[in-house]
């Protein structure tokens, strides 16, 4: 950031030999960007008072969204196409079109948003204000809260694989989840780590199989807890239709005399 006689003016820095040296691309006065993301090594944005994007490694960028009061504090793309945005006042933005359009999502509050990230095409979560944590499991659809036990803000979250993240915040705050920030209604953690099914493919589309030493009682529910199938099953190995199941990630539960089986399988 350098200053003129007419104001300031921000740069948006890049790097071509890790890190050594470093060199600027002026956006004007008074703009302002909190977070970039780029989806491959050319196509890139940031985002701040408003979104801007670049098609050439970040030498130019083109403003795509102004903003009239809000401003965003963190952007995320799950694919080439698809986008998040989100920040103060609950902003939570998407695209579908690489950036051509946003739309706005409804969270059903006001809260200050300060990033998001999504750990895979439908699963994405959002942090900031007074503690929040807000998941999707519907691609940004809606938006649930969850429990973070604490008040302090809320500012970076990073899931290393599925179901393990992490968040920092204000006053030393780290939080740690290894469950994806909690399971359906009815499930708990316990459940979950007593035993280990296989179920396969998985991320599945018509069908997945499950095999299980023993005659259970089969259960299928989405992540609101909700039951969408129970059955008994008497064989070793049980392949089940799930063809008509809307893509999601969804809970497996088996219970019978020896306790009880919790998996997890996508649905693409």
């Amino acid at each position: 950031m350098y200053l003129e006689t007419s104001g300031w003016y921000y740069y948006i820095l890049k790097t071509i030999d890790g890190g050594t040296t470093w060199f600027g691309v002026s956006k004007g006065p008074e703009e302002l960007f909190f977070s970039f993301f780029f989806t491959d090594a050319s196509t890139g944005y940031a985002v701040g008072t408003s979104i801007i994007k670049t098609t050439d490694g970040g030498m130019t960028w083109n403003t795509v969204l102004n903003l009239l009061s809000d401003q965003l504090k963190s952007v995320f793309f799950t694919d080439a196409n698809t986008g998040y945005a989100v920040g103060s006042s609950g902003t939570i933005i998407k695209t579908i079109d690489a950036g051509l359009t946003w739309d706005a999502q409804s969270i059903g509050a006001t809260l200050y948003l300060n990033t998001v990230y999504f750990t895979d095409a439908n699963t994405g979560y959002a942090v900031g204000s007074s503690g929040t944590i807000i998941k999707t499991i519907d691609a940004g659809l809606t938006w649930d809260a969850q429990s973070s036990g604490t008040t302090s803000w809320l500012n970076s979250i990073y899931f290393p694989t599925f179901d393990t993240g992490y968040i920092v915040g204000d006053n030393g705050t780290i939080l740690k989840t290894t469950n994806g920030g909690g399971y359906p209604v009815g499930l708990n953690d316990q459940q979950q780590t007593a035993n280990t099914l296989t179920i396969y493919p998985n991320p599945a589309s018509t069908t997945i199989t499950i095999e299980t030493p023993s005659k259970w009682s089969l259960s299928i529910l989405n992540f609101t807890g909700q039951q969408l199938l129970q059955q008994g099953i008497t064989e070793s190995t049980t392949t089940l239709d799930v063809s008509g199941l809307p893509s999601g990630i969804y809970v497996v539960k088996l219970a019978g005399e020896k306790g009880m089986q919790v998996g997890k399988f996508i649905k693409h």
